[in-house]
């Protein structure tokens, strides 16, 4: 039987998954936060896949999730933590 609401909101699809979702606004650091950790559990959720993968002999599936998936999010959980990082402030001078 179908159902008659629509479930495609955020909070709906992240309700079943490790990932979180807040519906209140956040400082844009914590949102960057928030995005790396997304990051690091897809991260090490495809290291998972990736070995069991390699064990029953996937080299296709394996290639792929390596070249496009893996590497793709920890280049962007990279991208993310260097913004994290707190930096003193400079002032350029004359």
């Amino acid at each position: 039987m179908l159902e008659s609401s629509a479930n495609g909101s955020p909070t709906f699809l992240i309700s079943g998954c490790e990932l979180s979702c807040s519906d209140a606004r956040e400082e844009v650091p914590v949102q960057l936060s928030r995005l790396a950790d997304a990051h690091q559990i897809i991260v090490s959720l495809v290291r998972v896949v990736v070995r069991l993968a390699s064990k029953l002999g996937d080299d296709g599936t394996n290639d792929l999730l390596v070249s496009q998936v893996l590497r793709t999010n920890e280049l962007q959980m990279w991208f993310l933590s260097e913004h994290l990082v707190t930096m003193p402030l400079t002032e350029a001078v004359k």
